[in-house]
Protein backbone atom coordinates (compact mmCIF):
# COMPACT_ATOMS: atom_id res chain seq x y z
CA UNK A 1 0.00 0.00 0.00
CA UNK A 2 2.78 2.53 0.48
CA UNK A 3 4.69 1.33 -2.17
CA UNK A 4 1.20 2.94 -4.55
CA UNK A 5 1.08 5.95 -2.77
CA UNK A 6 4.62 6.57 -3.22
CA UNK A 7 3.91 5.73 -6.70
CA UNK A 8 1.05 7.91 -6.91
CA UNK A 9 3.21 11.00 -5.08
CA UNK A 10 5.73 10.72 -8.12
CA UNK A 11 3.37 10.53 -10.80
CA UNK A 12 1.28 13.84 -9.67
CA UNK A 13 4.61 15.01 -8.47
CA UNK A 14 6.18 14.76 -12.15
CA UNK A 15 2.36 16.13 -13.95
CA UNK A 16 2.77 19.16 -11.71
CA UNK A 17 6.21 19.76 -12.68
CA UNK A 18 5.62 19.21 -16.40
CA UNK A 19 3.49 22.23 -16.12
CA UNK A 20 5.78 24.49 -14.61
CA UNK A 21 7.61 26.65 -17.41
CA UNK A 22 9.44 29.68 -17.67
CA UNK A 23 9.49 32.10 -20.58
CA UNK A 24 13.51 33.01 -18.79
CA UNK A 25 16.57 32.58 -20.17
CA UNK A 26 18.32 32.51 -16.71
CA UNK A 27 16.50 29.87 -14.45
CA UNK A 28 19.14 29.40 -12.39
CA UNK A 29 17.01 31.08 -9.67
CA UNK A 30 13.89 29.70 -9.75
CA UNK A 31 12.67 27.20 -6.96
CA UNK A 32 9.58 24.97 -7.27
CA UNK A 33 8.50 23.69 -4.40
CA UNK A 34 5.74 20.95 -4.32
CA UNK A 35 3.61 19.49 -1.56
CA UNK A 36 1.68 15.97 -1.84
CA UNK A 37 -0.75 15.49 1.07
CA UNK A 38 -2.39 12.31 1.58
CA UNK A 39 -5.22 12.41 4.34
CA UNK A 40 -7.90 9.74 5.13
CA UNK A 41 -5.57 6.83 4.02
CA UNK A 42 -8.32 4.57 4.53
CA UNK A 43 -9.94 5.63 1.42
CA UNK A 44 -7.16 5.34 -0.95
CA UNK A 45 -7.48 1.49 -1.49
CA UNK A 46 -7.01 0.85 -5.29
CA UNK A 47 -9.40 -1.56 -6.91
CA UNK A 48 -9.20 -3.43 -10.38
CA UNK A 49 -11.55 -0.86 -11.48
CA UNK A 50 -9.30 1.97 -11.00
CA UNK A 51 -6.56 1.12 -13.15
CA UNK A 52 -6.34 2.68 -16.70
CA UNK A 53 -8.96 1.00 -18.82
CA UNK A 54 -9.02 1.39 -22.82
CA UNK A 55 -11.98 3.62 -22.97
CA UNK A 56 -13.23 2.48 -26.59
CA UNK A 57 -15.72 0.15 -25.73
CA UNK A 58 -17.45 2.16 -23.00
CA UNK A 59 -20.06 4.81 -23.05
CA UNK A 60 -18.07 7.81 -22.65
CA UNK A 61 -18.79 11.43 -22.75
CA UNK A 62 -16.70 13.41 -25.28
CA UNK A 63 -15.42 16.96 -24.51
CA UNK A 64 -13.87 19.03 -26.87
CA UNK A 65 -12.25 21.92 -25.21
CA UNK A 66 -12.28 25.02 -27.76
CA UNK A 67 -12.59 27.88 -25.34
CA UNK A 68 -16.53 29.30 -25.68
CA UNK A 69 -16.78 26.90 -28.79
CA UNK A 70 -16.48 23.86 -26.51
CA UNK A 71 -18.90 21.16 -27.66
CA UNK A 72 -19.88 18.12 -25.38
CA UNK A 73 -21.31 14.78 -26.55
CA UNK A 74 -23.05 12.23 -24.08
CA UNK A 75 -24.20 12.98 -21.11
CA UNK A 76 -23.30 14.47 -17.17
CA UNK A 77 -21.59 17.27 -18.22
CA UNK A 78 -21.77 21.26 -19.23
CA UNK A 79 -19.98 24.07 -20.58
CA UNK A 80 -21.05 27.28 -18.83
CA UNK A 81 -18.32 30.77 -18.48
CA UNK A 82 -15.29 29.09 -19.14
CA UNK A 83 -15.79 26.24 -16.96
CA UNK A 84 -16.69 22.73 -17.74
CA UNK A 85 -18.81 21.64 -15.07
CA UNK A 86 -18.92 17.55 -14.50
CA UNK A 87 -21.80 16.74 -12.35
CA UNK A 88 -22.43 12.87 -13.15
CA UNK A 89 -20.56 9.73 -12.65
CA UNK A 90 -18.94 8.18 -15.66
CA UNK A 91 -16.25 7.92 -18.43
CA UNK A 92 -15.45 11.45 -20.48
CA UNK A 93 -12.45 11.58 -23.02
CA UNK A 94 -11.13 15.62 -22.58
CA UNK A 95 -9.16 17.09 -25.89
CA UNK A 96 -8.21 20.21 -26.84
CA UNK A 97 -7.47 23.33 -25.10
CA UNK A 98 -8.84 26.15 -22.53
CA UNK A 99 -7.02 29.02 -22.23
CA UNK A 100 -8.67 30.62 -19.27
CA UNK A 101 -10.91 27.54 -17.78
CA UNK A 102 -11.32 24.86 -15.79
CA UNK A 103 -12.76 21.58 -15.10
CA UNK A 104 -14.82 21.40 -12.62
CA UNK A 105 -16.70 18.02 -10.63
CA UNK A 106 -19.04 18.59 -8.27
CA UNK A 107 -21.22 15.23 -8.47
CA UNK A 108 -23.01 12.95 -5.86
CA UNK A 109 -20.88 11.66 -3.06
CA UNK A 110 -21.03 8.23 -4.46
CA UNK A 111 -19.71 9.09 -8.00
CA UNK A 112 -16.81 7.62 -9.45
CA UNK A 113 -15.39 9.77 -11.98
CA UNK A 114 -12.64 8.98 -15.27
CA UNK A 115 -11.38 11.75 -16.96
CA UNK A 116 -8.96 10.69 -19.75
CA UNK A 117 -6.76 13.17 -21.04
CA UNK A 118 -5.91 12.98 -24.59
CA UNK A 119 -3.88 15.63 -25.43
CA UNK A 120 -5.08 18.51 -23.64
CA UNK A 121 -4.26 21.72 -22.74
CA UNK A 122 -5.98 23.60 -19.78
CA UNK A 123 -5.15 26.91 -18.43
CA UNK A 124 -6.45 28.60 -15.24
CA UNK A 125 -6.21 32.25 -14.70
CA UNK A 126 -8.14 31.85 -11.17
CA UNK A 127 -7.30 28.48 -9.29
CA UNK A 128 -7.07 24.75 -10.32
CA UNK A 129 -7.12 23.78 -13.88
CA UNK A 130 -8.69 20.40 -12.36
CA UNK A 131 -10.71 20.85 -9.19
CA UNK A 132 -12.84 17.93 -7.81
CA UNK A 133 -15.39 19.52 -4.80
CA UNK A 134 -17.18 16.48 -4.65
CA UNK A 135 -17.46 12.91 -5.95
CA UNK A 136 -16.13 9.52 -4.10
CA UNK A 137 -13.64 9.19 -6.45
CA UNK A 138 -11.59 11.03 -9.41
CA UNK A 139 -9.53 9.50 -11.91
CA UNK A 140 -7.29 10.76 -14.10
CA UNK A 141 -5.94 8.45 -17.18
CA UNK A 142 -3.28 9.42 -19.57
CA UNK A 143 -3.82 8.59 -22.93
CA UNK A 144 -1.00 6.34 -23.99
CA UNK A 145 0.86 9.02 -26.92
CA UNK A 146 -0.58 12.25 -25.70
CA UNK A 147 0.90 15.15 -24.22
CA UNK A 148 -1.72 17.06 -21.82
CA UNK A 149 -0.94 20.22 -20.10
CA UNK A 150 -2.14 21.30 -16.73
CA UNK A 151 -1.58 24.99 -15.46
CA UNK A 152 -3.36 26.96 -12.58
CA UNK A 153 -2.74 30.74 -11.70
CA UNK A 154 0.17 31.83 -10.27
CA UNK A 155 -1.51 33.36 -7.53
CA UNK A 156 -3.96 32.65 -5.21
CA UNK A 157 -6.14 34.44 -2.61
CA UNK A 158 -4.54 33.91 0.72
CA UNK A 159 -7.73 32.78 1.97
CA UNK A 160 -8.03 29.94 -0.71
CA UNK A 161 -8.62 26.50 0.11
CA UNK A 162 -8.15 25.31 -3.78
CA UNK A 163 -4.74 26.09 -4.36
CA UNK A 164 -3.03 23.12 -6.72
CA UNK A 165 -3.19 22.73 -10.42
CA UNK A 166 -5.20 19.63 -9.53
CA UNK A 167 -7.08 19.46 -6.43
CA UNK A 168 -9.35 16.84 -5.15
CA UNK A 169 -11.60 16.80 -2.27
CA UNK A 170 -12.45 13.57 -2.19
CA UNK A 171 -9.59 10.37 -3.59
CA UNK A 172 -7.77 10.80 -6.68
CA UNK A 173 -5.88 8.26 -8.68
CA UNK A 174 -3.61 9.15 -11.54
Amino acid sequence: MKLIKKITAGVLLLVLLTGCTTNSNDISNTNITTDVVIENESNNELKESDYYTDYQNLEITSINLQNENTSITGTGADYENGSVIIHSGGYYVLTGELTNGNIIIEADEEAKIVLYLNGVTINSMSGPAILEIQADKLILSLVEGSINTIRDTTSYDENSDYTAAIYAQDSLTI
